[in-house]
């Protein structure tokens, strides 16, 4: 597992990630009220997953028996996932795949992930986070400019009571854009 879901760098970076795409899909089916929530919460996991440090006692290595500061015993990967990894091979394992390690004589799966690897997934996924808030945020932006100058257009389609005065609307959109807005 390249992410460890105990550390909350990494945990703001891919709410970032996961709000962003979420925001960037509400923006596009024109819920822009829930874009901007969740544009604006993307952009602030984001920044705060890569200016962010860890606390001394998460940056310090755990000692005996797994104690981390005056927190408690800590979480690993594993823990939460609910698996085991233990590096000695069980007696199904051992008569299934051999000597070789793994199954298939391939080699066990690696129980830790380097600080450079969780650092590299922490960065790329607040990145990511950061770049779809943005587009969500630009949508957004967009789309409440496009209402509030062509405030009198869709101030007169609401107050429209037959389809003959809605049509009278067109008069308060540039020519350019009364195909686009035609149906509306």
């Amino acid at each position: 597992m390249r992410w460890d879901p105990t550390d909350p760098l990494q945990r703001h970076a891919r709410y970032s990630l996961h709000a962003g795409i979420w925001g960037l899909f509400f923006a596009l089916l024109s819920v822009p009220q829930v874009a901007l929530l969740l544009g604006a919460l993307s952009m602030y996991w984001g920044i705060s997953a890569l200016r962010g440090k860890l606390p001394k006692s998460a940056r310090e290595k755990p000692g005996k028996g797994g104690k981390r500061g005056r927190r408690g015993v800590g979480a690993t990967a594993e823990d939460v996932a609910g698996t085991s990894r233990s590096t000695e091979p069980d007696e199904a394992g051992a008569g299934a795949g051999g000597a070789g390690g793994g199954a298939g004589g391939r080699p066990p799966i690696p129980i830790a992930v380097t600080p450079a690897q969780a650092d590299k997934a922490k960065r790329t996924a607040a990145v990511s986070g950061l770049v779809t808030a943005s587009l969500t945020l630009a949508i957004v932006a967009a789309t409440f400019a496009f209402q509030f100058v062509y405030s009198d257009f869709f101030a007169c389609q609401n107050d429209a009571l037959t389809q003959s005065s809605r049509d009278e609307c067109k008069r308060h959109l540039p020519e350019e854009l009364r195909p686009f807005l035609e149906d509306r």
